[in-house]
C-alpha cells in the first residue's frame, strides 16, 4: 500500500501481498534515489520508479526497472541487482545499493 498521497505514485492498484509493489525497502530505496526523504511524500515503489527512470509513460513496476536498466524481462530481483551492481540478493535488500 503506497505512503503518502501523489497521483503518480499511487498508480497500479494497491501492491497486495505477494506482488512486486509490496516491497517496504524497495520503496523506501527507490524514494531515496529520486530525493523523497519525507515519508508524507513518497511514493509508491511503482511511482519511484517510473520518476528514477524517467519513463516516458507509466509503466508497471518491473517494467520501469526494466527500461532504467536497459533490459527487458528480467524478474524483480534480477533487475534490481542489475541495477544494484549485486548477485543474488533480493529485490529490497539489493534496493539497498541503488544510487
Amino acid at each position: 500500500m503506497p505512503i503518502g498521497g501523489n497521483d503518480f505514485g499511487n498508480l497500479g492498484g494497491s501492491g497486495g501481498t505477494g506482488s512486486a509493489n509490496n516491497q517496504p525497502g524497495l520503496q523506501l530505496n527507490l524514494n531515496r534515489v529520486i530525493n523523497k526523504t519525507n515519508p508524507s511524500t513518497f511514493l509508491n515503489a511503482q511511482g519511484a520508479a517510473n520518476v528514477w527512470a524517467n519513463t516516458p509513460s507509466p509503466l508497471d513496476l518491473i517494467g520501469a526497472l526494466n527500461y532504467k536498466a536497459g533490459t527487458t524481462g528480467l524478474g524483480l530481483n534480477a533487475v534490481c541487482n542489475l541495477l544494484a551492481n549485486t548477485t543474488n540478493l533480493d529485490a529490497d535488500s539489493a534496493a539497498r545499493f541503488f544510487n
